[in-house]
């Protein structure tokens, strides 16, 4: 299923913060997985968060080799396939067919752990009926199965953090109220006082919306973005020297899509 040298990442987009991978930050996600497995699922799961697509790929396709018991990181390499949730590109047609081998195995081989299981079946909604959807409903279908999750694991905050993320990403540039967006912004900022070192929420945090009433002269799609893919406090410069080849530096195209 997972051969060495297969990748379906979007490889023009990989390391958009333009970090070392000494810098992916802080991220404690608990797994019933074998000691020899934490620290590179760890590690993979900042990758995720990161958007560094190739690698983190690489990482949860390694663990799956290494521990094939391993399931939830068949969560992860789904996650991966899936792309930027910010920018509404979605999984490949042939990522999308790796993604739902591996959670069609690891449902096979079975999850050690409800949590485990609900994370396989939380990624799973997004592709289900892949080719028959728009990235749209995909999106949508992802997030609520995520809020699902939030909900069931209150105390879980990667599990707060991924559905913040992914609430964010249903975000329409017809809705003028950014009502998805500014909500995300929200559910990040109460991470943020307890994690100001985690990649899935520190670069968000430092570009978040802010209310329309609150700031009636700023542009909202111009201006707060909740991720702008970089690290302010890393002073990384501008998203635009950042980003791989071919990303579209549109600042509302890095959160929002026609929908």
């Amino acid at each position: 299923l997972f051969s060495a040298t297969s990748s379906f990442a979007h490889d023009d987009e990989d390391n958009p913060l333009g970090r070392s991978i000494e810098k992916l930050g802080s991220v404690s996600f608990p797994t019933s997985c074998s000691s020899a497995i934490q620290d590179k699922f760890q590690r993979g799961v900042a990758l995720l968060h990161s958007f560094w697509y190739s690698e983190g790929e690489k990482t949860f396709r390694e663990i799956l080799q290494q521990e094939p018991t391993c399931v939830i990181a068949a969560w992860g390499y789904a996650s991966i396939l899936m792309s930027n949730p910010l920018a509404g590109v979605g999984a490949s047609p042939k990522g999308a067919e790796a993604a739902r081998a591996a959670l069609d195995l690891a449902r096979k081989t079975g999850a050690r752990t409800d949590r485990e299981r609900d994370y396989i079946e939380a990624v799973s909604a997004y592709y289900e009926a892949f080719s028959e959807r728009p990235e749209s409903a995909r999106v949508k279908s992802r997030a609520e199965a995520y809020a699902r999750l939030a909900e069931r694991y209150a105390g879980d905050d990667e599990a707060q953090i991924f559905s913040a993320l992914y609430l964010a990403g249903t975000q329409s540039r017809a809705d003028q109220t950014y009502a998805a967006a500014l909500k995300a912004a929200s559910m990040l900022d109460r991470q943020f006082m307890k994690h100001p070192d985690h990649p899935g929420v520190a670069p968000r945090h430092a570009h978040r919306p802010r209310d329309r009433r609150e700031h009636p002269a700023e542009d909202h799609v111009e201006g707060d973005l909740v991720d702008r893919r970089v690290l302010a406090a890393d002073g990384l410069g501008d998203v635009g020297k950042r980003a791989g080849p071919g990303h579209d530096q549109t600042p509302a195209s890095v959160i929002w899509t026609e929908k």
